[in-house]
């Protein structure tokens, strides 16, 4: 399983407690979501890989802080100043070992994702869309009129997003908290939050009034039609092949026409009805549903509307998301003995990418 370098220098060559978190993590991903984020141990069980992180998490601790975990000296460890600059600099080295990978895994076709240090922006540079004017010679001219294209600059600011939970002092004494679910559940909540705003701003980038009509098709699903607008989007996108996109809802759209002859053809021993993975030779790629939070119960994706994107030319959303900043109070503070845990993540996303993106709002 390969970890990045700056995590491989943090943990100073061991990344026993890393490794075993991502296990973890992309074990319980395919069991509870069905979804692949990386590969994992099959031959362990999720209880055991558990307390493999628990036990590799404390070690990571103890050399990180420079203190020794004993049971005459629990109480003082985890009150101790150096242990608790090392809990906050593991858990942010966790959620960046997994989180850059859920990234690319869900949204691999069309977000280009890059990390930074705390404060820094980034200033991207937008390719041209457009390529040159291919003229006529008569045979007598030195050249033709001369052409440059200029490359564009959006300048990217990570915005600070904060989660503030608490754990139980006395179960964490006790060895009876799962601190894997615990970081998980960090993990989950920044991924679902991402997850809205790279689609927020693929939406909001796609209904800018300056971006072309010709790569919006609105109305009653026509599979001419959307075979017509990929089309479109690959001649004006040097010729890469596109992908079509959308939630497993939209994707139900997306069958061959009964007129033109297309049929589906069920295993009787396996039955299984799915949405095609290949659409007139346009490959097909679902977008996991994520939930808003609001009090609606609402969705972050839209099962009406297909993405035409061509990820190979340029993807269209950049996410920039730089280390984190982390704080926590003294747990005698708190009457329960509870102590607090605030990570600050900065990260955002932009519609910036350099290659046309069609969109197709299926209205009936």
């Amino acid at each position: 399983m390969a970890i990045a370098n700056e995590i491989v220098m943090f943990a100073n060559g061991n990344t026993d407690c890393y490794v075993a978190f991502a296990d973890y993590h992309n074990h319980k991903a395919a069991e509870e979501w069905g979804q692949n984020m990386g590969s994992y141990d099959h031959s362990v069980s999720l209880s055991e890989k558990s307390a493999k992180v628990r036990t590799a998490y404390f070690a990571e601790m103890e050399r990180l802080s420079g203190v020794q975990l004993t049971e005459e000296n629990r109480d003082h460890f985890f009150a101790n100043p150096m242990v608790k600059y090392a809990n906050f600099a593991i858990i942010n080295a966790l959620v960046n070992v997994v989180l850059p990978g859920y990234v690319r895994a869900t949204f691999a076709p069309f977000v280009d994702f890059q990390t930074v240090g705390y404060g820094d922006v980034v200033n991207m540079k937008v390719p041209p869309k457009t390529l040159y004017t291919v003229s006529r010679g008569a045979r007598g001219e030195r050249t033709s009129f001369r052409q440059k294209k200029y490359a564009g600059n959006v300048v990217i600011s990570p915005i600070e997003h904060i989660i503030t939970t608490y754990v139980d002092m006395a179960r964490v004494y006790a060895g009876k908290d799962d601190l894997a679910e615990a970081v998980r559940a960090i993990v989950i909540s920044i991924e679902i939050d991402m997850n809205n705003e790279i689609i927020s701003a693929l939406n909001a980038g796609l209904a800018n009034g300056t971006y072309p009509a010709a790569f919006k098709e609105t109305g009653a699903f026509d599979g001419k039609k959307l075979v017509q607008l990929a089309q479109r989007v690959q001649a004006y996108n040097m010729m890469a092949k596109p992908v079509i996109m959308g939630t497993a809802a939209a994707l139900m759209n997306v069958l061959p026409d009964a007129s033109l002859g297309g049929r589906i053809v069920i295993d009787g021993s396996n039955p299984v009805i799915s949405y095609v993975k290949d659409f007139y030779g346009f490959p097909v790629y679902e977008l996991p549903q994520t939930p808003t939070g609001s009090a609606d119960f609402g969705m972050g994706l839209d099962d009406d509307k297909l993405y035409i994107v061509s990820g190979a030319v340029s993807k269209p959303v950049t996410v920039v998301m730089s280390t984190a900043l982390t704080n926590s109070n003294q747990f005698y503070e708190n009457a329960d003995l509870s102590q607090n845990f605030t990570m600050r993540k900065s990260y955002a996303c932009e519609f910036i990418g350099g290659a046309f993106v069609g969109v197709y709002d299926i209205t009936e």
